[in-house]
This record gives structure tokens, sequence and C-alpha cells, in this order.
């Protein structure tokens, strides 16, 4: 806990994409029955719950590692 009286500790759930590595707090609550949202907010991916099973390597990582 703070020293301060003022001050509180705010825990709330968000989702993480695997994918581009967003994490974002939904806005609204979902319908009943729908759990977790159907894409991801920045790169719009619908399996964002799954890793990239073969991430690609841009030229500029390719060079870097020479």
């Amino acid at each position: 806990m703070t020293d301060k009286e003022y001050e509180v500790i705010i825990e709330m759930k968000g989702y993480k994409c695997l994918r581009c590595g967003e994490v974002w707090i939904p806005r609204k609550k979902h319908p009943a029955g729908k759990e977790i949202p159907d894409v991801c907010p920045r790169c719009k991916s619908h399996s964002w719950q799954t890793k990239v099973r073969f991430p690609t390597i841009s030229k500029a990582q390719k060079k870097r590692k020479r």
C-alpha cells in the first residue's frame, strides 16, 4: 500500500496481442457469452491469441546480425 491516503492501486484485466505485442484494456463489456475480443485493435488480427509460427526478419535486422 502507498504512504499517502489519497493514492489507490487499481488492477484491471487487459489483453495482449501475441502477434504485434499491443496491450489494451477493452472499452466496453462484451455481450453475454462472449469473453474475449474478436480482433487486436492495433494489427486487426483475428488470431491475436496465437503466437506467430515463423516471424519475419526485416532487411535491417539481417544487417544487424552480421
